[in-house]
């Protein structure tokens, strides 16, 4: 199996390895709807 971050091959991951890029997974989509939130704001405040 490839690891789609790192590019590296791994086995078939544990379930903590699964829950763990889950969270790293949504940690991203929190941070880009924050950064276009705060550039939203900042657009505004112009």
């Amino acid at each position: 199996m490839l690891d789609k971050d790192t590019g590296q091959i791994i086995g078939e991951p544990a379930s903590d390895d699964d829950s763990i890029n889950q969270m790293i997974a949504e940690a991203r989509k929190m941070n880009r709807s924050m950064i276009s939130f705060i550039l939203k704001i900042s657009l505004y405040q112009i």
